[in-house]
């Protein structure tokens, strides 16, 4: 009876050694939406979740120039006929997407219209995530204005839109003062007006402080490159005297931000080094030779990288691109001590030598589960992907969507 026994026990050993196995090497690919080749950022794409926790993403389909939105109406982490909306289709616009939902839980995205140069704004007043009339408006249309678009709700619910003015070479700022999801006098602020910021494609990100500031973190197009942070000190929505800083100099590529459970601000970027991460140990929003991180050294890990904190232990990871080999990697801060360690990093996904992945954008849900939107580009045949990732486990089992 103990040999029978022990054999079945071994036999369920085995059994679920094999299962287990086979579920951490399991990959299950779909795609959102695909279309011809058109550029390397043929899906600029802004992810978010909902007020129902169901996915949604703002993008720009380059093969007929439009703006388009995927919402995941049954949950399901699959495009579904009808989930697929175009938002915008007169001319080629939708570039420089950005995502974010009203406190009454309506999507609103910011993007640019490359044809006639403006900033312009999604409001999806009665929620129905199709564009009905009088929902779209026109933000700035001074001169050759809305590249690079970011957009954040302040602690109030008013919307904010940071972006780039290509006529001057400098960061903007819209202020949505009276919350009516339409520009009005005094509204538009200038950021900064000296050098050419934000001039690099991927450059330009806001976000706002657990105290409610205005934060927004840029490229100065100097030499080196400089990536920089203002931060509303006062919280008046003016680039005072004092509050632009320098984080680190860089190179090209997707900068991102976040603050941590402490308040303090958080920036993964691409550097000479490679993939490095910026803690503002010390609280003053200056970058200092300490609190600068390499993450990784291979020669082009991190050019687009973004990051969040997991809501459940607070801990910061990063999504990003490894364009020698294409793939999607991520690395979590298990630690908690802001620096890299042996075992961190793993693989989201893989694909050909001659493929290439960009535009990656990284949000956590409220249960504590990452996901990762990005575009997938094949040569053979010339054709752009947008793709979901989101992790099962939190430590290596991925699912690709």
């Amino acid at each position: 009876m103990r040999s029978r026994g022990s054999l079945c026990c071994f036999i369920c050993v085995i059994f679920f050694f094999l299962v287990f196995t086979n579920l951490q090497a399991q990959w299950v690919v779909r795609t959102i939406d695909s279309g011809a080749f058109v550029s390397l950022r043929s899906f600029e794409n802004s992810m978010c979740f909902d007020a129902t926790g169901k996915l949604t993403i703002a993008y720009y389909y380059s093969t007929d120039g439009d703006l388009k939105v995927w919402h995941d109406v049954n949950d399901n982490l699959i495009s579904d006929t009808g989930e697929l909306t175009i938002i915008d289709s007169s001319g080629n616009v939708g570039s420089s997407p950005s995502l974010g939902f009203s406190t009454d839980g309506y999507a609103v995205v910011s993007y640019y219209d490359g044809d006639n140069y403006d900033l312009k704004l999604w409001y999806d007043g009665n929620g129905n995530f199709q564009s009905d009339p009088g929902e779209i408006r026109i933000i700035d249309s001074t001169g050759r204005v809305g590249r690079y678009s970011s957009l954040a709700f302040d602690n109030s619910g008013k919307v904010n839109v940071s972006y780039f003015d290509g006529s001057n070479g400098r960061i903007k700022l819209w202020h949505d003062t009276n919350g009516d999801f339409d520009v009005d006098s005094g509204e538009i602020r200038i950021i900064r007006s000296t050098g050419l910021t934000g001039g690099k494609p991927w450059s330009n990100e806001l976000t706002f402080s657990s105290v409610g500031h205005a934060c927004d973190l840029f490229f100065v197009m100097l030499f080196p490159v400089e990536l920089r942070l203002w931060y509303d000190a006062n919280g008046n929505f003016q680039a005072d005297s004092g509050e632009i800083k320098l984080v680190d100099n860089c190179l090209y590529g997707h900068a991102s931000i976040g603050f941590d459970s402490s308040g303090l601000a958080t920036v993964s970027y691409f550097t000479s080094e490679k993939f490095k991460l910026w803690h503002d140990a010390n609280g003053n929003f200056q970058g200092e030779t300490a609190e600068r991180e390499l993450i990784q050294s291979s020669s082009s890990d991190g050019q687009s990288s973004s990051l969040d904190f997991n809501p459940i232990d607070n801990k910061v990871a990063v999504a990003y691109c490894w364009y020698d080999e294409p793939k999607i990697k991520f690395w979590k801060d298990n630690n908690g001590n802001f620096s890299y360690n042996s075992g961190e990093i793993e693989t989201v996904c893989s694909f050909a030598s001659l493929d290439s992945v960009s535009d990656v954008d990284l949000k956590y849900n409220s249960s504590g589960r990452p996901f990762v939107s990005f575009h997938h580009k094949t040569w053979s045949p010339s054709t752009s992907y947008l793709k979901i990732a989101y992790n099962i486990t939190e430590v290596e089992n991925w699912n690709i969507y």
